[in-house]
């Protein structure tokens, strides 16, 4: 296979993609699931960073049972693998979308996906404000 022969199927690949990902954000309500996800993102990490600095042993409670007490306990910075989850289910439900993007239930799939995201994000708060509770108050 030449050169231009691979570039010629890559660029149309690279062009599929693209129209496919602009279809499934020109929809309406993409935008402001976007923007959910995203503040949810943001408070995420700022809330990993505020635990990481404000930690001031070698390790962190990660994890507290009311029956047995402290029964995960861990590094510091693996504090910063929950939000790069998070992420990581965003990107791939946008990705999920885009492969979506020509059926026919495909506001469907946009409402579910978006939410499951934001709804991950949400719990992921949860999970670190909880996180921050057990370690220092």
């Amino acid at each position: 296979m030449s050169y231009s022969n691979f570039y010629a199927r890559f660029h149309g690949f690279r062009q599929r993609v693209l129209k496919s990902l602009g279809e499934a954000f020109r929809f309406q309500y993409s935008l402001h699931y976007i923007i959910v996800v995203v503040a949810f993102q943001i408070l995420a990490w700022l809330q990993a960073v505020f635990i990481k600095k404000t930690l001031t042993g070698d390790f962190l409670v990660l994890h507290y049972n009311v029956d047995f007490g402290v029964d995960y306990v861990n590094e510091p910075v693996r504090i910063f693998l929950w939000p790069i989850f998070a992420l990581l289910v965003f990107f791939v439900n946008v990705i999920i979308l885009a492969f979506v993007s020509r059926n026919k239930d495909f506001k469907l799939f946009a409402h579910l996906l978006f939410i499951s995201s934001a709804l991950i994000g949400l719990l992921l708060n949860a999970v670190l404000l909880s996180i921050y509770l057990i370690n220092f108050r």
